[in-house]
């Protein structure tokens, strides 16, 4: 007799031998592949404990580099398979940590040839015949394993490494579209994700130099890195051909780098590689990496295009990890973040002298500090800084498209030159046309020239080519709403909040249109979200509250919150362009003009947009406001000269 011990594990009305790693439905055995069985048992092992994905990867794939797919992959599998039996869920998904088994589960234990039940058993079902049963189990066992193996193969085949390759040549494919999905770290730190992003802007920049194809920009593809998302349904959300897909790892100064090139459209696999580097050698693997998955996106690529998929901005993998970190910040979009982007940009030129794009990076920051939707710091403040890193940037690479984009925002936001401003964005659109923030913000010069049409026709170009970015779809009815197509320009706001209603500019937009609409009761509702985004105390929050209070007869309260703003506006920075339009809502028309005048001097670029502004109805009519256009013209006309 022996004193081999068995268990299985029984929920539901499923049953899993760890042993012969096998799981039945009742009498029927499941085909699937081994790797999910192996995820299934350490599942089970651990129940109801939360397993993590780095005890997954050391269970199940020990001493073997891996992509983080691989798991989702056998977890996805898992799920299925329980699906197509039972409605219960039985595999809980905790963001950024692991899985845990959360059915109830029996752990029945038999010692072989014997029906006693071990004591450690979780529960034991009573007055069960184990022996009958158990012997049921092998002989159904030896008959159907060779089934099992058979009808298996081609499953286990098909996602040995996540899926089978398509057969199909590339040419035939015809990919017009594609996103570089941020590849994953799973050494998961926040320097880790800032590398890995970095690795990302890059690839979908060497991509984007070849004019071959859409490619999304980082910002549209940024969200895939929350949580875990299906590749192949975010391409979609995306709405691209094909996604290139990947993980990486680090380990004893090494880094392992599995990517994937899939059709979005059928789910085949087109290109599969893993790359395996020193950490020095980050740039040969940008290289290789970029080659490969452009030699499979195209059939014929030139020898030309070989040398702009090999061009390296830096030798220096310091500098290009500070500037991946500078990167990882300014996506952020919080003033404090802007600034700590500029900083790591700063360091990396530092590094080296000659790094263009962390140029581009600097003036980017500072531009987006010195935007008037911004508030954040007086355009002029930072000019300098912005106009000698631009130029810089141009220096050592005339052709980046990113650099032209920052000095048409320069001529727009610092020297209201409208003219050589569209020069520039025409420019960045002939480098590179798949850059959406290209059009959208060249949308806004074609706003001030009241080219309405022409205008709308770039948004829609923007949000063409980055269907996820929140600011793109914000402002998508902007052109309508200043050309005060009110109820026409509505549902692109409505939309907006749909996409993120913690998106604070969507929130701003709709309770803009609404105030002009006067839907009083809908914009009061829409500053109650504003309020929860910013602080009851924010001024941003009160200058619009005590504009909608005085256009709704409430002019009393309106003038207590415009009194306490101008108070504040003594120590801290509040912008002229708030308190102009809070005052012309209250009728104060030569506060309205000071603090208008107050604007011209720090050249906010708002005023570009004055003579159609809805905000300023009620000023148009007094000369005073003829002569500031007249002042802003000669501005515009005298840095067009120039």
């Amino acid at each position: 007799m022996s004193n081999e011990f068995k268990h299985f594990y029984e929920f539901e009305k499923f049953r899993f031998s760890p042993k012969e790693k096998s799981l039945w439905y009742e009498e029927t055995l499941i085909s699937i592949s081994p790797k999910a069985l192996d995820v299934l048992n350490l599942l089970l092992e651990k129940h109801p404990e939360v397993v993590t994905r780095e005890e997954i990867i050391e269970k199940v794939w020990k001493d073997t580099f891996i992509e983080e797919a691989n798991i989702n992959v056998a977890v996805s599998n898992l799920r299925k398979t329980f699906e197509k039996e039972s409605s219960e869920k039985f595999i809980q998904t905790i963001p950024k940590k692991g899985y845990r088994f959360i059915a109830d589960v029996k752990k029945i234990s038999t010692e072989n040839q014997t029906e006693k039940a071990s004591s450690e058993t979780v529960s034991i079902k009573e007055n069960l015949p184990i022996q009958n049963k158990v012997s049921r189990w092998y002989l159904l066992t030896i008959i159907l394993v060779g089934i099992f193996f058979l009808t298996s193969f081609a499953f286990w085949f098909q996602y040995k490494d996540d899926s089978g390759f398509s057969s199909v040549p590339i040419n035939k494919r015809n990919i017009k579209s594609i996103a570089v999905l941020p590849l994953k770290h799973l050494n998961d730190n926040e320097t880790n994700r800032a590398i890995s992003m970095g690795l990302t802007d890059n690839l979908i920049t060497r991509l984007g130099k070849l004019n071959r194809f859409v490619i999304r920009p980082l910002s549209a593809v940024e969200k895939f890195s929350e949580g875990e998302k299906d590749a192949i349904q975010f391409g979609k959300e995306l709405q691209v051909d094909s996604v290139v897909v990947g993980t990486i790892q680090s380990k004893d100064n090494r880094l392992r780098l599995n990517a994937r090139l899939l059709d979005v459209r059928d789910g085949a696999q087109i290109w599969a590689e893993s790359f395996d580097v020193t950490e020095e050698d980050i740039f040969k693997l940008q290289d290789k990496l970029s080659l490969q998955v452009a030699d499979n996106l195209i059939a014929d690529i030139s020898d030309k295009e070989t040398q702009k998929l090999k061009q390296r901005e830096t030798v220096s993998p310091k500098a290009f990890q500070a500037y991946s970190k500078g990167k990882f910040y300014l996506a952020k979009r919080t003033v404090e973040d802007i600034k700590k982007a500029i900083e790591l940009f700063e360091e990396a030129v530092k590094i080296d002298e000659n790094y263009a794009d962390s140029y581009t990076g600097i003036a980017k920051g500072y531009l987006l500090l010195s935007d008037s939707t911004f508030l954040a710091s007086r355009p002029l403040e930072h000019a300098d800084k912005i106009e000698k890193a631009i130029n810089k940037s141009l220096t050592l690479n005339p052709d980046s498209a990113e650099a032209y984009v920052n000095k048409a925002s320069f001529h727009t936001l610092i020297q209201w030159n409208t003219e050589a401003a569209e020069k520039n964005y025409k420019k960045a659109i002939s480098l590179n046309p798949n850059i959406a923030q290209t059009h959208h913000w060249y949308a806004w010069v074609l706003l001030t020239q009241k080219r309405f049409e022409e205008a709308e026709k770039e948004m829609k170009t923007a949000h063409k080519l980055d269907p996820t970015s929140r600011i793109i779809a914000t402002e998508k009815g902007l052109p309508l709403l200043y050309a005060e197509k009110y109820k026409e320009s509505l549902p692109y706001f409505r939309q907006a909040v749909e996409m993120d209603g913690n998106f604070l500019q969507a929130r701003f937009r709709l309770w803009y249109v609404l105030h002009l609409m006067e839907k009083y009761d809908e914009a009061f509702e829409e500053l109650e979200a504003i309020k929860r985004l910013t602080s009851e105390n924010n001024h941003f929050y009160l200058a619009l509250y005590g504009m909608t209070k005085a256009k709704s007869g409430q002019k009393p309260e309106a003038i207590e919150i415009y009194d306490q703003l101008k108070k504040r506006a003594e120590d801290e920075y509040i912008s002229p362009v708030l308190l102009s339009g809070l005052a012309t809502m209250i009728g104060n028309k030569d506060a309205a003009f000071e603090w208008l005048d107050d604007a011209f001097e720090e050249r906010n670029d708002y005023l570009l947009y004055l003579e159609m502004a809805p905000d300023y109805k009620d000023l148009r009519d007094d000369s005073r406001f003829e002569n500031l256009l007249n002042k802003i013209n000669r501005i515009k006309e005298n840095n067009s000269s120039s």
